[in-house]
């Protein structure tokens, strides 16, 4: 991604250049400022009016960066949305207490449950009774210090259809504001 960290002095530059390259196309001729009706300033004025049209340029060179850079972070975030969403296998992430705070499509799918019913749920109330020890024991282990992946087998609970063995890899996170999570990939395995 392109990044925008002109010096002031190349953003001087570039707005001087601009403020020149104004001052030698004269408007023609218009109603609001007639030739005729030309003002004679005195000199410090003037050099008044100049560092105001330069900072004036240099902050709308400022905009335009940030328009772009607005522009390109939007579609950024769109192609990761749909990455995350529309991946093959289930993704969330889930809080300290193992509350799914974030899931992707799939994973609701695979619970046969709308994301509304998952989110803010605990990731055991999904997880078959018979593999909760199962899954505490990878969860215990995820939140040691080596900071690796750690992964278990398990039988998740569906709504619409009976419970399905899923490959549950754990990753130890943080979040933007360096809380614990965990991240949480469900791959179906029942074939």
């Amino acid at each position: 991604m392109k990044t925008f960290s002109k010096s002031d002095e190349q953003l001087r530059h570039q707005a001087e250049s601009q403020a020149e390259n104004l001052a030698h196309k004269k408007p023609l001729s218009d109603a609001k400022n007639p030739p005729s009706c030309e003002i004679n300033l005195p000199e410090n004025d003037q050099a008044l009016i100049y560092e105001l049209r330069v900072h004036q340029l240099e902050l709308e060179i400022q905009n335009e960066e940030l328009k772009f850079a607005k522009a390109e972070l939007q579609e950024t975030k769109n192609r990761y949305f749909e990455l995350y969403q529309t991946a093959p296998f289930g993704y969330c992430t889930l809080n300290e207490q193992g509350r799914i705070i974030e899931v992707n499509n799939t994973l609701c799918e695979l619970l046969g449950r709308p994301r509304i019913k998952v989110l803010n749920h605990l990731i055991t109330e999904f997880i078959d009774y018979l593999d909760q020890d199962i899954y505490y024991l990878c969860r215990q282990r995820n939140l040691e210090p080596d900071t690796t992946t750690k992964s278990c087998e398990v039988r998740f609970k569906n709504l619409d259809s009976p419970s399905f063995w899923a490959k549950l890899t754990l990753a130890p996170a943080f979040d933007h504001k360096q809380q614990l999570t965990t991240r949480l990939v469900v791959e179906n395995i029942e074939e």
